[in-house]
């Protein structure tokens, strides 16, 4: 009961935090277009605006992203503060502890008037590689699981009741084989975690939280071509039968409590062998894991190891190991099932409206799916809505999810997205965009319910 008020009274202050906000983002969200249905739930995403182009990205010292990946965000008193992936540059990237030529994690500040345009973002990295020179001259197969990089994005904050944080999951990297020309090192991908308690000031890391099934050397000896994903570990609050709850909403009746509440993050597995259909059978496929919120609080305060906290989604339950202790991934850790196939780069937010989870994945190479369930453990195959700008010769990338409050107190999600032509996906081309996503319940007579 201690556990549960001190909780309670935490989301409680992050509420009303989040509800003094801006009239620019009620401004935006009246610009809507499309309607699309699908089972219980209409969603509409509104028109897209400009976040930040290529050049203000440069001029805050940055050379590719943000973001290279999913974005994240917590409430910060009257604003936000976001979280992501980015590589600084050398360029307007040399004030002091600026860290000039580092990929990592980067704060992004958005303006005060209207926070879906960044206002700043210093090029200090808040997680690094640990590798000297990473990504530079990758070799062997030996090596930290984040030697050669990292990138972050999904957050939430957190408080045992005496201490509070803001929780962060990473996309790492083990790099391997000769550099490519014009292509991307091949890599070992795996998730780590890490967690702030100076306000995302600085971050300590907790360690990896999530390995695809192959062990490392199993992956580049059998794959030697190909790199292993693994996603950004975009990650919602859920009870133990696997229903989404809300982490902003202390008056629903379905409060967290951190001793029954589970943290599950989602990313992207692969197995060869078991008993996969022919669509995830040797392809990489959606997957989940959790972790009780309790386990997860005390590893993060106490800055322990957060290794053998994740359990993975198979048969039905929550029994795999995520991730071993084997600081070189030289064994496997469990099997999984998974829950929806041929998607990736996922982003998962939990949308107060419908009480549902939305899920929004790269679906191929030019378009996102967005879909919506009560179970995190069970995705319709077909999505509620798809945004694809192929036809427009454009491809959109990276989906991140991000929920903010209006002036009144409203809910407001947002999709905000990678913009390139498509026949130039270079970050040189890429304009960082936000759409407003609008959610409802159908009733009778087939009007929508909010």
């Amino acid at each position: 009961m201690k556990h549960r008020l001190a909780i309670t009274l935490t989301l409680l202050a992050i509420l009303c935090i989040s509800s003094r906000r801006h009239e620019g983002l009620a401004a935006a969200a009246h610009h809507i277009s499309g309607l699309l249905q699908t089972g219980d739930i209409k969603l509409l995403l509104g028109s897209p605006q400009v976040v930040s182009t290529y050049q203000e990205r440069q001029n805050f010292g940055f050379q590719f992203g943000y973001t290279d990946g999913v974005m994240g965000s917590v409430a910060d008193e009257s604003n936000y503060l976001y979280f992501g992936s980015a590589k600084s540059a050398t360029e307007h990237c040399n004030a002091q502890a600026d860290s000039p030529q580092t990929q990592g994690v980067y704060r992004l500040t958005p303006e005060a008037v209207n926070p879906l345009r960044i206002a700043k973002a210093r090029c200090r990295a808040l997680l690094r590689p640990s590798g000297t020179h990473p990504g530079v001259h990758p070799q062997g197969i030996m090596g930290p699981f984040d030697r050669d990089y990292l990138g972050g994005g999904p957050v939430m904050r957190i408080s045992d009741g005496k201490r509070s944080g803001i929780l962060i999951t990473y996309h790492a990297e083990f790099q391997y084989g000769q550099p490519r020309k014009d292509k991307a090192n091949l890599f070992f991908g795996t998730l780590g975690m890490a967690v702030s308690t100076d306000n995302g000031k600085t971050f300590q890391k907790l360690g990896q939280i999530i390995q695809p099934h192959p062990s490392r050397p199993q992956w580049i000896k059998e794959s030697p071509e190909t790199a292993l994903s693994v996603g950004d570990g975009p990650f919602i609050l859920g009870d133990e039968n696997a229903h989404p709850l809300d982490p902003l909403n202390p008056l629903d009746s379905q409060n967290p409590d951190p001793e029954s509440t589970y943290i599950y993050v989602f990313y992207i597995d692969y197995q060869a062998e078991e008993e996969h259909d022919t669509q995830c059978s040797r392809h990489q496929c959606l997957a989940v894991a959790r972790a009780k919120l309790s386990d997860v609080l005390k590893v993060a305060f106490r800055h322990g190891s957060a290794a053998n906290l994740f359990k993975k989604y198979h048969k039905g339950e929550f029994k795999e190991p995520a991730a071993t202790i084997d600081p070189n991934n030289f064994r496997r850790s469990g099997a999984y099932s998974p829950v929806l196939s041929q998607n990736f780069s996922p982003s998962i937010i939990y949308d107060p409206v419908t009480r549902q989870a939305i899920l929004a994945t790269q679906a191929g190479p030019d378009g996102i799916e967005i879909r919506a369930s009560n179970t995190l453990t069970q995705w319709p195959a077909t999505p509620v809505y798809t945004l694809n700008e192929s036809p427009e010769n454009f491809a959109v990338r990276y989906p991140s999810l991000i929920r903010t409050t209006g002036k009144e107190g409203q809910p407001q999600l947002w999709l905000f997205y990678s913009h390139a032509p498509l026949e130039q996906q270079s970050w040189a081309q890429t304009t960082f965009m936000v759409r407003p996503l609008t959610t409802a319940t159908p009733v009778a007579g087939g009007e929508a319910s909010r």
